[in-house]
């Protein structure tokens, strides 16, 4: 199974780019897309293998939480699209 453990996109609009533990973080101006890759962190480390699926299942565990509280305030998800 193939995992995704860097992203590579340039958006049109794009203003800047950061690579986390997991996470690499796509900006636009005063919006941002965070895209959960398949890296393990551990201790502060990133660990040569990854986990298939993991950024997909991190993704949905994040949208869950970002989509409960918008029944009684609003939160800053604007768009959680599907995996490939």
């Amino acid at each position: 199974m193939r995992s995704i453990k860097e992203t590579h996109f340039n958006f049109k609009g794009q203003t800047g780019f950061y690579r986390g533990k997991v996470r690499d973080v796509y900006y636009f101006g005063d919006t941002m897309a965070m895209v959960a890759t398949d890296r393990i962190s551990a201790f502060d480390v990133i660990l040569p293998e990854a986990i298939p699926d993991k950024g997909r299942v991190l993704n949905q565990i994040a949208a869950k939480t970002w989509r409960q509280p918008s029944t009684w305030y609003p939160t800053g998800l604007l768009a959680r699209p599907t995996p490939m």
